[in-house]
């Protein structure tokens, strides 16, 4: 109820008019937004309704009039995309929010980029991101996701675990509804369909985004969320706990069993696999089934040893190691020991199994290279197998999936750090020189002139490769690229 002397003021006069009309002129031409709110319980009216609403007075910085405006059109169209047509109530919390609420640009003291105060109707923007345009769309969005959760709490929301997962899950899906729907518009930024927030919750706000992935394979998961957001908490947390209560543990083995036929062949590009630390075990456990591994933390090494039943990295398929290692990146929950493993199988390769598979050693070091930094250990080995197989190039050997590695050495070799960075300089010039004779034996169109021209730009000061080494590897090849040619 209204409390200050100004709203008391109001409520008389208010009261003692008797036509309705007269009553909203009356409060349009104030400018107390809680006393207009407090009074608009009392009109059923919807034009004169929309009037005490579109009265409502707000700021904004000069400089996000442009942002504010794109948030507000990017959100009133997701909501009509959801909606058939957008119920009336729900159409009215959107409109009270953006009228009511300032959206400013400020210094913040802390090192925080947003403050949003439901109590004062204010989302605050810290200054230094004022020229990350994409930022601040995102930062807009989420004070307005907030600020539609508390719009009508005296105190603030008790569950925060709920608040900010479902704040950030509707991001996600305003930008990526947006962008669905306008691929090809100019907005002069680029819009960030995997803009997110970190997580300060990311147990609870994977547990979340796993519950409402089940959801959407119900086609209920959005308009569940906007229930959370502009409607009936509870009867979204009825359904996305399945009628339990919220305080019950989430079991790993309990959802996935119950939930099994949502959880086959999960989408990594769907928006609930985002900052999910679950999901990922899911996909793993669907695809060790005679394993049971979401009973207990494993670690990365005894993951690959149980996928790949035992195999050495010199027969482990590489493509289906990038995607086992990807998705371990993608949770928390398994330790990460991918270099420590990597380490001993490269210890327990004889010689002769680092000469006879060397090209498949090399695609699969590559693809650890992809996620990992790497000891000087391992560089050294990395510098032994491309010479085991620059000799089987270099004998006409045919090379098994040579151009799956060249194709690797084209994605990460640019990627590769070592603690030593000569012997990094030293990885690379090796690697560039294998990329060219891989080249040559895939019968690429590759000159002379070409080879010298790429070798002396590969081969950066410093390299181990000696001058005089040089000049006869760039005469031998040369020799060899005239001879192919005759």
């Amino acid at each position: 109820m209204p409390d200050t002397e100004m709203e008391e003021k109001i409520k008389r006069v208010v009261n003692a008019i008797d036509d309705e009309k007269n009553k909203v002129s009356y409060l349009v031409n104030q400018n107390d937004n809680d006393a207009k709110l407090e009074f608009l319980k009392n009109f059923t009216d919807k034009e004169s309704r929309d009037k005490i609403i579109s009265s409502l007075e707000h700021k904004v910085s000069p400089d996000l009039f442009r942002m504010v405006y794109l948030a507000q059109r990017m959100i009133k169209e997701f909501l009509k995309d959801v909606y058939t047509e957008v119920p009336v109530e729900k159409s009215e919390v959107v409109d009270i929010i953006f009228n009511r609420t300032n959206v400013i640009l400020n210094k913040i003291e802390n090192e925080q980029d947003i403050i949003i105060d439901t109590k004062e109707r204010t989302i605050t923007i810290s200054e230094k991101v004022r020229h990350g345009q994409g930022k601040l769309l995102g930062y807009i969005l989420l004070g307005y996701a907030h600020s539609f959760i508390n719009r009508d709490e005296v105190e603030e929301n008790e569950d925060k675990v709920l608040e900010d997962g479902n704040s950030d899950i509707f991001v996600d899906l305003v930008v990526n509804n947006y962008i669905k729907k306008h691929p090809y518009e100019n907005l002069g930024f680029h819009i960030d369909k995997n803009y997110s927030v970190e997580s300060k919750n990311l147990e609870e706000d994977s547990i979340i985004r796993t519950r409402m992935y089940v959801l959407e394979k119900l086609k209920i998961d959005r308009k569940m969320l906007l229930e959370y957001i502009f409607g009936d908490k509870e009867k979204y947390k009825q359904n996305i706990f399945n009628g339990g209560n919220k305080e019950d543990e989430f079991n790993l083995r309990e959802f996935y069993e119950k939930n099994k036929f949502a959880l086959t062949d999960i989408d990594r590009d769907n928006i609930y696999y985002k900052k999910n630390s679950i999901l990922p075990l899911y996909i793993l456990q669907q695809k060790m089934q005679e394993e049971d591994i979401l009973d207990r933390e494993y670690t990365a090494s005894e993951i690959i040893k149980k996928y790949f039943k035992e195999l050495k990295i010199n027969k482990i398929d590489a493509d289906e190691f990038d995607k086992l290692l990807s998705i371990i990146q993608d949770t928390n929950k398994i330790k990460d020991d991918i270099e420590d493993w990597l380490i001993k199988e490269l210890e327990n390769l004889t010689d002769m199994e680092k000469r006879v598979m060397s090209a498949n050693i090399i695609e699969n070091i590559l693809v650890v290279l992809k996620y990992k930094k790497i000891n000087n250990y391992i560089a050294k080995q990395v510098l032994e197998v491309i010479k085991y197989l620059i000799n089987d190039l270099e004998r006409e050997v045919e090379i098994e999936r040579g151009k799956e590695v060249l194709q690797k050495i084209n994605n990460y070799s640019a990627k590769i750090e070592v603690e030593d960075k000569e012997l990094e300089e030293e990885v690379k010039d090796s690697l560039s020189y294998l990329k060219i004779k891989l080249e040559m034996a895939n019968e690429s169109n590759l000159t002379p002139e070409t080879f010298f021209n790429r070798l002396q730009g590969s081969l950066k000061s410093g390299s181990k490769i000696e001058r005089n080494e040089e000049l006869i590897a760039y005469q031998t090849i040369k020799d060899e690229l005239n001879l192919s040619k005759k």
